[in-house]
């Protein structure tokens, strides 16, 4: 799904998550292009939800979205499960804010568990 430059905001983030984990069919992203929008700490933390129910993702690109370390560390969290399965080959988060030492354990702790990151 590309949904890059779109003026989407944390709120538009939660019901594009929401509707992603509630639908019907089963569907589950491979690929999620949302950079240069405002998702902001909620918008990622509602990303992160989403991704926390399944562990075949490959490709995270949610740069420019003015993320801290508050948004980022449920995201990171969620990551994990793909990364040490082996689907998770790219994340760009640039243009975020990986400021806090929790939020740069918790990309750590992404790094390590990667296995074709």
């Amino acid at each position: 799904m590309a949904l890059s430059n779109c003026g989407l905001s944390s709120e538009s983030a939660r019901i594009i998550a929401d509707s992603l984990r509630e639908n019907e069919n089963g569907v589950k992203l491979a690929s999620l292009f949302i950079g240069r929008n405002r998702l902001e700490n909620e918008g990622a933390a509602a990303f992160a939800e989403y991704f926390a129910t399944y562990d075949s993702l490959e490709l995270v690109h949610m740069y420019g979205n003015g993320v801290r370390g508050e948004g980022l560390i449920p995201l990171f969290q969620a990551l994990v499960n793909h990364a040490s399965a082996g689907s998770l080959i790219d994340i760009d988060i640039n243009d975020n804010f990986v400021e806090s030492d929790e939020a740069i354990k918790a990309l750590s702790e992404l790094v390590i568990s990667a296995t074709n990151l």
